[in-house]
């Protein structure tokens, strides 16, 4: 029997055109005003702990871990320039990546929220997941300035 594919055809679509991206970019420069609308948007996701439990008991249904796939792909690109530079293997431990997966999808959040509003943002390397303890804590700070408390909740 077929094991039906996790992505559906529209999101594979989706997830082309975000590797396309990605491939043309080194990952650990690119700012997060170089992220089209159209792939911010789509690699926003609504409920990023349930789809890190659903990939982690592999109990996601067909089109439920685009997201989560995209993000991976990007730390796969991540660690092969920190390969390229160390001249030596580079891999990020899986519970590292499992939490920046949330710090992520928090920063993608903040970006579409200032872009919304047309607020300008202080240019900082969305991808660069190794520097996210200290990007995370000042794009958090930056964007909560002009948020109210409801759009902070749970932040």
């Amino acid at each position: 029997m077929e094991k039906e594919p996790l992505l559906s055809p529209h999101e594979l679509d989706r997830y082309n055109r975000s590797a396309d991206f990605l491939q043309n970019h080194t990952v650990v420069f690119v700012s997060q005003h170089e992220i089209p609308d159209p792939l911010l948007v789509s690699w926003l996701e609504c409920d990023p702990v349930g789809v890190l439990m659903k990939f982690a008991d592999q109990t996601a249904e067909p089109g439920q871990i685009f997201t989560y796939a995209i993000y991976l792909y990007a730390y796969e690109l991540h660690d092969r320039c920190y390969h390229q530079i160390l001249g030596e293997s580079y891999r990020t431990p899986t519970e590292i990546v499992m939490l920046n997966f949330l710090r992520y999808q928090k920063l993608l959040r903040y970006t579409a929220f200032l872009r919304n509003r047309r607020i300008e943002t202080p240019p900082f390397q969305i991808l660069h997941f190794m520097n996210y303890l200290t990007i995370y804590p000042m794009m958090r700070k930056y964007a909560h300035g002009y948020m109210n408390d409801k759009q902070r909740n749970g932040d």
